[in-house]
């Protein structure tokens, strides 16, 4: 049915069956204002609306707040295709004790997870991996828009990526091929680890929530509200509770402007619930104490940058005293691994590629918080936090980082975070160097995108892009 509709969009260019995403406003009214005859008045509504019915809306004493419902989008960072050897784990130097590894093997001692700790990813939907066997929990598609969409409907019980590409005619202002994001994201925070094929996850024991809230050109903010209150296991207008509250909530996307506040209520609303919120702090080497991000700016969240191998701030994060924590994120020849797939607009065979950006570097902090929230149970968001962040590490002198004020508290250090929770810890290992990548010896392709933007008045103007560093499953 998706191929259908998208051959009969190509080929109706002139009178698309879809128009580009519509400039939407969150409306919200005064608790109690609205009577109904139900026991639930909804006072939130989501209109596309005229300007000046805005400016007259604006003077109605029952309504709290307008705002535009912006359109965020995953992260990711340019880059051309280059190869990749056939030895996953080893290629992982961001778990390690290299200058800017997240220093994993040795928390990997203490602990490794727990199938207790759920982890929501809320991204572009998740595809079968056999590196993602038996971790993934029934999720949630969030996305309301059935352009965005891309599958036919608006939201459902199914969180498969059916793909992101854009072409020309989808009016996004870019275009590319579909980014399998949230599956990657996914691989990261707990890709199977001990099976001898693909890559190692943070957490080797965990489970993972996939609420789709990215699609075509990116995602409404009040869909990814509604799926932050989702994961935390919140009431959601229209939906079943989710059975499955998660403990950590992964964000890898956002875009320009200041946080919402729909989309605050909802990580305020979730972190009560129980729920810690990590998200990216943005690729576009923006200092975010002059430009604001959303959610990267919002309250109550862990705000992540990106570092390359060498524990330097890595040339597309964004900066300053907002970040609360530096990860890995990768840089030029030294990139993430993770699963992926090699299908550029529907899905083809799993893959293993690398790709860089704060995209990366958040699912790294979100792991190492599933390790934390695993090794005890009973601490609260906060306190999951100031373990993570207290316990980073030091900046080499010779950093770009050292002595600033622009890459929070530090580097990500799983080791320190988890050594900090107990007593007679064992002596950390000596640091394993992985070996260096290598350029391909053959020209095989894999989601190759350019760096994009969008100047729209209702899109969030930042640089995305994705490395097409692949590796097809055999």
């Amino acid at each position: 049915m998706v191929r259908i509709f998208a051959v009969l969009f190509m080929l109706s260019v002139s009178a698309p069956l879809w128009s580009a995403p519509q400039k939407r406003f969150i409306i919200k009214y005064k608790k109690g204002v609205l009577k109904t005859n139900s026991s639930k008045s909804k006072n939130v509504f989501i209109k596309s609306l005229k300007e000046e019915s805005i400016e007259e809306l604006k003077k109605n004493p029952s309504i709290e707040y307008i705002e535009e419902d912006t359109i965020l989008r995953a992260y990711r960072t340019p880059g051309d295709t280059e190869g990749v050897i056939d030895k996953y784990y080893s290629k992982q130097w961001h778990y390690r004790t290299a200058p800017g590894g997240a220093n994993l093997e040795a928390a990997w001692d203490i602990t490794i997870g727990s199938s207790d700790v759920v982890i929501a990813v809320l991204d572009t939907g998740i595809l079968y991996h056999v590196d993602l066997e038996t971790r993934i929990l029934p999720g949630q598609d969030m996305i309301s828009d059935t352009f965005i969409a891309n599958d036919g409907d608006g939201r459902d019980s199914d969180a498969t990526d059916p793909g992101d590409f854009v072409t020309e005619s989808d009016r996004c202002g870019f275009t590319s091929q579909s980014s399998w994001h949230g599956t990657h994201v996914a691989g990261t925070i707990g890709a199977n680890t001990g099976n001898e094929i693909g890559v190692a996850g943070v957490m080797w024991r965990s489970k993972i929530l996939p609420i789709r809230v990215l699609g075509k050109c990116g995602g409404y903010t009040s869909d990814i509200a509604d799926g932050i209150r989702w994961a935390a296991g919140i009431e959601v207008d229209g939906l079943p509770i989710n059975p499955y509250p998660a403990k950590i909530i992964n964000l890898s996307l956002g875009g320009r402007g200041e946080c919402g506040r729909y989309i605050q209520d909802a990580i305020d609303s979730a972190t009560e619930k129980g729920s810690l919120i990590v998200v990216a702090a943005g690729n576009s080497n923006q200092n975010l104490d002059e430009v604001s991000y959303s959610p990267a700016s919002c309250k109550n969240v862990i705000t992540v940058g990106a570092v390359n191998y060498d524990g330097d701030r890595a040339q597309y994060s964004n900066y300053g005293q907002r970040i609360d924590i530096m990860a890995p994120g990768g840089e030029n020849d030294y990139r993430v691994l993770s699963t992926s797939n090699t299908g550029t607009t529907t899905s083809g065979d799993d893959a293993y590629v690398f790709q860089m950006g704060t995209s990366m570097a958040s699912p790294h902090v979100a792991g190492v918080a599933g390790l934390v929230a695993a090794f005890d149970k009973t601490l609260s968001p906060l306190q999951i936090k100031e373990a993570i962040l207290k316990n980073s590490r030091n900046f080499d002198t010779k950093s770009n980082c050292h002595e600033s004020n622009r890459c929070g508290n530090g580097l990500l250090d799983a080791y320190k975070a988890l050594s900090s929770l107990q007593l007679n810890i064992p002596p950390e290992v000596d640091p394993i160097e992985p070996e260096p990548e290598t350029p391909p010896s053959d020209d095989g392709h894999c989601g190759e995108t350019t760096e994009k933007t969008q100047s729209s008045s209702f899109f969030l103007s930042f640089v995305l892009g994705i490395v097409g560093t692949c590796l097809k499953k055999r």
